[in-house]
């Protein structure tokens, strides 16, 4: 099974290698959060891509390009995953040679 997102509780990811997927999950989103009284936090959400100047956006808020972010704790990049960082993060936290 494919799947294009992620939740945990409160938490969300949305991925995929196409602009247009995205902005129609984000707008998937909007009206959902309309529909229901919900609100998300625009200011939280962010983009990361390699891809530069999308113009991607919920509701009327356009969102951030950023060129790392952290979701659940793992450390993230425009390229994905970043397993060099969370070992970083892991051996400082748990003083591991």
């Amino acid at each position: 099974m494919q799947s294009n997102n992620l939740f945990f509780a409160d938490y969300g990811n949305n991925h995929s290698n196409d602009s247009s997927i995205i902005q129609k999950i984000l707008d998937i989103s909007h009206n959902w959060e309309v529909d229901f009284g919900m609100k998300f936090a625009a200011e939280k959400c962010l983009v990361l891509s390699k891809q530069k100047n999308l113009a991607l956006k919920i509701g009327d808020n356009m969102l951030p390009h950023m060129e790392e972010a952290t979701y659940l704790g793992i450390p993230l990049s425009e390229k994905g995953f970043d397993s060099k960082s969370l070992q970083k993060i892991a051996r400082e936290k748990w003083k591991l040679q």
